[in-house]
């Protein structure tokens, strides 16, 4: 099985990661609500985490007093939770990688040890991939209520390496990958950044905000709807990552068919991105009536009872960086197919899936 994905046998390890060029909800298949999300992890998290804001300020102006200029603090352990993080490529893609990283106590904690690790001196660092932060940029405060995040930086933080859409992208795709967050607002010295590098931004960040978006004409997006599939980056023999894009399409009647008019256009020639060949298992007819159901061939099967769990995978992954809260599920001549290794679905999670994984 190709060594981006890992089957994991505990169902709380399993991660993942992707990434494209210029462009959470944890989705339970019982189908929480985000208020009952929300209250579930704030009895776990939040309550200790949130109680007091001005505690949680305070916090991290004695984070940055303690810490000064040294940075990269983040601890690391084999017994860890797995996260993941998103950096930048030397070719300007962003990308996910699974980590793995010591267990906090707090909320707080764990939000500062992953912003190190966005940092230029990244543990996770590697010969195409790279953290993106000035090492010198402190988190001069944040404040976290009703799942939106606020972040202020220091000043540094604008002369950051990576000066481009990528950084914002990578920045605002780590912390909505905790579930405790829906959206970032960010501040540079207490001001709203309003643009980064002339790029106007949003005043909230979250999924809407794209990944690896290529647009060569604006005029090819007009009646076009807007998919994250993944392509396959291959660098050496050694790295090669999947990594999301968004690409533009035209809008068929359903869901499914759109999808897979996204998967079957071609990459440019330009991106040096390869078509992932678990695609090749949906079909190309789908049944429109019921659009988060695709229907699959022989390919998509790991023996003839089974669809493979790695598909499954990658499409919800799909759905998550649309901001789409449904569950594909599969059939095969008509007939529903189980998903080889996901036998109760209340228990599946897309943040639980490891992609591009790295040992720091």
């Amino acid at each position: 099985m190709k060594r981006w994905f890992r089957k994991i046998k505990d169902k709380f390890s399993i991660h993942l990661i992707t990434s494209f060029k210029k462009e959470k909800k944890e989705k339970k298949v019982k189908h929480l609500t985000k208020r009952e999300k929300a209250l579930k992890y704030t009895a776990i998290i939040l309550f200790p985490t949130l109680a007091v804001t001005s505690g949680v300020i305070l916090g991290f102006k004695e984070y940055n007093k303690d810490k000064g200029n040294i940075t990269n603090q983040v601890e690391v352990s084999t017994n860890g939770i797995k996260r993941k993080i998103f950096l930048v490529s030397k070719d300007n893609y962003t990308v996910p990688l699974t980590i793995n990283m010591k267990q906090r106590t707090t909320l707080q904690q764990e939000i500062l040890d992953v912003f190190d690790l966005l940092k230029t001196s990244s543990k996770a660092n590697s010969s195409f991939v790279n953290g993106f932060i000035n090492d010198q940029t402190k988190v001069i405060s944040f404040n976290l209520e009703n799942k939106v995040l606020e972040l202020n930086l220091s000043k540094e933080f604008l002369d950051s390496k990576c000066n481009n859409v990528n950084a914002i992208e990578a920045l605002t795709l780590t912390f909505l990958q905790f579930e405790e967050i829906d959206e970032i607002k960010l501040y540079v010295d207490g001001e709203i950044l309003k643009s980064y590098n002339d790029i106007p931004l949003p005043s909230s960040l979250d999924y809407d905000f794209g990944i690896n978006q290529e647009i060569l004409n604006i005029k090819e997006m007009r009646g076009k709807e807007k998919v994250v599939i993944f392509g396959k980056r291959t660098y050496d023999t050694d790295n090669e990552y999947l990594i999301p894009v968004s690409v533009f399409v035209d809008s068929k009647d359903s869901f499914n068919l759109t999808f897979v008019n996204a998967i079957n256009k071609k990459f440019s020639s330009s991106s040096n991105l390869k078509k992932v060949s678990l695609y090749e298992g949906l079909s190309s007819s789908q049944d429109q009536t019921n659009e988060y159901v695709f229907s699959v061939n022989s390919k998509a099967l790991s023996d003839e009872d089974y669809v493979k769990k790695e598909l499954f995978d990658l499409v919800n992954m799909s759905l998550e960086f649309m901001n789409k809260e449904e569950m594909v599920s599969f059939t095969l001549e008509g007939e529903s197919i189980q998903v080889d290794g996901v036998y109760e679905l209340e228990n599946y999670s897309v943040s639980n899936i490891i992609i591009n994984e790295v040992e720091l």
